[in-house]
């Protein structure tokens, strides 16, 4: 997708198999518009890559890009590469497919509701916009990564080890308290403890943007062989760094535990209130619905 017209586009099926690659680039010679692929209908790629290649152009970095209400997917060892993917896409990668990113300039990627099987690596200092994303198995890693959502983080890996972050910044923008966006509190509740950041899922920021609101949800999993998460003082807890509230953001534990070393804010929004009946959230995971159940802990503010 390189020349031509500033639009195409994708009402049907676009399959893309065999070790084929398909990329979105400009030409050197272009003149730094970014083009749009409209997909409403589906690109299936399968033992393939969906790559998008960005140049700089006047100190901005651009690439031609996907939009649109269609879907995605991934399956058979495929790749989706630096993705600028817009509107209401849906994208879908099986447990043999990945996610990467590939290098660390000021670029932000882009990607729309998105859900996960396999493996997801970041590039240091890859900064990207995301709807929700729902992180349904295989591993995430990256040395340091920027991800700022309009939408629901769903987290529901089992084994922290595939959690394998160093620097990760995240950031929640909207929300309110008839639509709340989501976060799942993966980590284990091993109370106020240095070593409980360790290996559990923690967060260097959690940013909820002003404004905002953000709910704790639970989740079910299995932490250990006959382990489950859901278990008392096993799980249903959140571990961060920092914690910054702008102001008029809200952070509600939903009866689930928080602990932070820094606060930016004030623990007056920071609030544990029960969702509203009925008390779930339905999310999307494997063609299952993931019922998010309510159970009381306590949150901590600081370690000693």
């Amino acid at each position: 997708i390189k020349t031509g017209s500033f639009e195409h586009y994708n009402h049907g099926s676009i399959n893309v198999s065999a070790g084929s690659v398909m990329e979105c680039r400009q030409d050197a010679t272009g003149l730094g518009y970014s083009q749009t692929l409209w997909n409403q209908g589906q690109l299936h790629f399968d033992a393939s890559t969906l790559r998008f290649v960005w140049r700089s152009m006047y100190y901005n970095w651009l690439t031609h890009h996907i939009e649109g209400s269609g879907r995605i997917e991934l399956t058979n060892g495929s790749v989706l590469e630096n993705p600028d993917i817009r509107g209401e896409q849906q994208v879908i990668l099986d447990e043999t497919s990945s996610l990467v990113t590939t290098f660390n300039w000021p670029a932000r990627f882009y990607l729309p509701d998105v859900e996960t099987h396999g493996q997801v690596t970041l590039a240091a200092g890859t900064s990207m916009e995301i709807g929700s994303w729902n992180l349904v198995d295989g591993s995430f890693s990256t040395p340091w990564a920027r991800l700022h959502f309009s939408g629901n983080w769903t987290i529901g890996l089992s084994d922290p080890l595939d959690f394998d972050v160093g620097t990760l910044e995240v950031t929640f923008t909207g929300g309110d308290a008839d639509d709340p966006l989501f976060l799942t509190a993966a980590g284990r509740d091993l109370g106020n403890d240095s070593a409980a950041w360790e290996n559990n899922f923690a967060l260097s920021v959690l940013t909820v943007a002003a404004d905002g609101y953000l709910v704790l949800a639970h989740r079910d999993g299995d932490l250990e062989a006959g382990e489950t998460l859901g278990s008392p003082g096993d799980g249903d807890a959140l571990y961060v760094e920092s914690l910054v509230l702008e102001p008029g953001a809200i952070l509600n534990l939903n009866g689930a535990s928080i602990y932070y070393h820094s606060l930016s804010g004030s623990l007056d929004q920071i609030i544990d209130e029960p969702i509203p009946e009925p008390s779930c959230l339905l999310l999307l995971a494997a063609g299952s619905l993931v019922v998010l159940h309510r159970r009381q802990h306590t949150a901590s503010r600081t370690r000693n």
